[in-house]
């Protein structure tokens, strides 16, 4: 994890960060973005929230095993503690 910078900014939502729903889905986009997601559907803009990549280590550390992740694809995992199955996005 030493190579990733914590102070870039990356998407959640705000029933991750204000309702404490657990991330067990995380997009590392086309275009280099993070996104941190729990079980929501039907996002809407306003859901979303930008906060810095050590803001959601502080929330949930497992999330660093995840870091590797290469641009275009995806992680998905049951529940905090489960093994990551990566996918394309």
């Amino acid at each position: 994890m030493n190579s990733i910078n914590t102070n870039i900014y990356v998407f959640t939502t705000k029933n991750v960060l204000i309702k404490g729903h657990p991330i067990i889905r995380v997009i590392h986009d086309q275009d280099g973005d993070w996104q941190f997601l729990g079980d929501e559907c039907n996002l809407q803009e306003e859901d979303a929230m930008v906060v810095s990549l050590n803001e959601i280590l502080e929330y949930d550390i497992t999330l660093s095993d995840i870091l590797f992740l290469p641009w275009g694809r995806q992680a998905i995992r049951e529940r905090i503690g489960e093994v990551w199955h990566i996918y394309d996005y």
